[in-house]
């Protein structure tokens, strides 16, 4: 009898849950959970159906691309990057910068499109203009610092002396003949208005050559030579890239336009690939660029 008991134990099948009482309650908790499951995943599938026949023939908007597939890439003199990553051809409704509206006859085709924004940018008064562009999907709004020349006397070409620097600053021309050691301000002091403007964390020298620099001696010559001083990013790009310029000692510290505060100001190391500041009246080695677009 007892051998009995003990077989009938070990090997219990379903009826082991179960009870004269009832069922199990570790069973009934289990039962609501899986039916509590399915209603949820049954509900959304009902409720995606009844949203996607509401809003069939609505066309959502967004503030940003959530995608991904369009992007704003860059402003750089006259031309405007725009990446397309997505699967077909994008019609743009609606293309404005700082205000001005520009006429875009093309769509973007995948990849890669630099959009001559020339029309647009001519009426331009910032140096930071508000970038809006709008398709059927999307509203993307970026903000860069124009890469460009205001003076008549800058032709944004590459030619005589200056060379185009490829990929990351492409339709960037740079001078490509030593210069001789300047000083970044003569007097040392704060970089103010007109000559400079504050961009992210700090001021910068503006890229206006019809502004007086007379007192900014590396900003000056770069203004005699039809260019401005480079930041410290296009520095670096530069750098990346100093063996194409066989005309220039790509060693040595250079100046930036980024001024520093008081009497200090932003220069970038070729011989570290750092940036570092010395003080304005100090003499280091300038490098010039100018717009190619």
């Amino acid at each position: 009898m007892n051998k009995k008991k003990k077989l009938v134990s070990k090997f219990c099948l379903g009826n082991c849950f179960f009870s004269k009482k009832g069922i199990s309650p570790v069973v009934a908790m289990a039962l609501l959970l899986v039916v509590s499951v399915v209603s949820v995943v049954t509900f959304q599938s009902w409720f995606s159906n009844y949203e996607s026949e509401i809003f069939s023939d609505v066309v959502v908007k967004t503030v940003s691309n959530v995608d991904g597939k369009i992007k704003v890439d860059k402003l750089i003199g006259d031309s405007l990057y725009i990446l397309n990553n997505g699967g077909e051809e994008v019609e743009v409704n609606e293309l404005t910068i700082g205000g001005k509206k520009c006429v875009i006859s093309e769509n973007l085709k995948l990849g890669m499109n630099k959009v001559n924004v020339k029309d647009c940018m001519e009426v331009l008064n910032t140096s930071t203009p508000e970038v809006i562009l709008v398709t059927d999907d999307v509203i993307l709004e970026s903000q860069f610092f124009v890469d460009k020349i205001s003076s008549g006397n800058n032709e944004p070409i590459c030619s005589e002396d200056w060379i185009e620097a490829t990929g990351v600053i492409s339709d960037i021309c740079v001078y490509n003949v030593n210069l001789p050691r300047f000083s970044w301000k003569n007097d040392g002091s704060n970089c103010d208005s007109p000559q400079c403007e504050v961009v992210g964390i700090g001021p910068v020298l503006v890229r206006d050559n019809l502004i007086d620099f007379s007192v900014y001696a590396a900003r000056n010559k770069c203004k005699e030579l039809g260019g401005y001083l480079p930041n410290l990013t296009q520095l670096s790009e530069i750098y990346i890239q100093r063996n194409n310029f066989s005309m220039i000692n790509v060693t040595g510290t250079f100046w930036s336009a980024n001024d520093r505060g008081t009497d200090l100001a932003f220069v970038y190391g070729f011989d570290v690939n750092a940036p570092g500041f010395f003080g304005q009246t100090t003499l280091n080695q300038v490098l010039c660029v100018k717009s190619n677009s």
